[in-house]
């Protein structure tokens, strides 16, 4: 709408406009209303009449009130089986037994660390390997791991004494054919050998 248009329409709203009198807002209006608005709130909601009463001349009496106490406590005498000047000479007694007693001796590890060293290496060697077990055999797992390794350096002759049986028992047969030999095969050697 132009502004002539609206002179002709509404001349007064035209006139406050050019006046400059129209409605300004505070600085950050908008920002700070909703904080003031629950502000305003929380104190109506807030008790008006106050919850404690204090006596009429109370801190004015107060003071009276605990002195007395206090000394009606000083005059009542407890009896206990303290001395006299006890506690005038009690610091004196105190440093004399201090001084009077003997050092206690501490035990320092520090010019024993080696022995204590070895001491926990053996109990750590015999925990784990034990010499003095009743058992002394080998797994044959560990054998067969022994001699996979490569550690079992033995010819065919070494190996022949190794197992239990006498020569005198075995039956040689100057003529041997495949048959028989494979028959001999299969019955006393395990087949289990030849696939490892």
């Amino acid at each position: 709408m132009k502004p002539k248009e609206l002179k002709h329409i509404a001349p007064t709203l035209v006139e406050i406009q050019n006046n400059g009198t129209g409605f300004k807002l505070p600085k950050n209006y908008f920002k700070e209303i909703e904080n003031k608005v629950f502000g305003q709130l929380f104190l109506t909601s807030l008790p008006t009449k106050l919850g404690h009463q204090v006596p009429k001349d109370y801190f004015e009496q107060v003071e009276n009130q605990i002195t007395s106490k206090l000394q009606l406590n000083k005059n009542t005498r407890v009896e206990n089986d303290l001395p006299v000047d006890y506690f005038e000479n009690f610091e004196d007694k105190l440093f004399k037994r201090l001084a009077s007693e003997k050092e206690t001796k501490v035990f320092s590890l520090k010019k024993y660390w080696i022995p204590v060293a070895i001491a926990a290496s053996l109990l750590l060697f015999i925990s784990i390997y034990n010499p003095f077990k009743e058992d002394k055999s080998l797994d044959i797992a560990e054998i067969e791991a022994w001699i996979e390794e490569g550690n079992l350096d033995l010819n065919s002759y070494e190996m022949a004494d190794l197992y239990d049986f006498e020569m005198d028992n075995i039956a040689i047969k100057p003529n041997l054919n495949t048959n028989d030999i494979e028959d001999y095969l299969l019955e006393e050697i395990d087949e289990s050998i030849f696939y490892n």
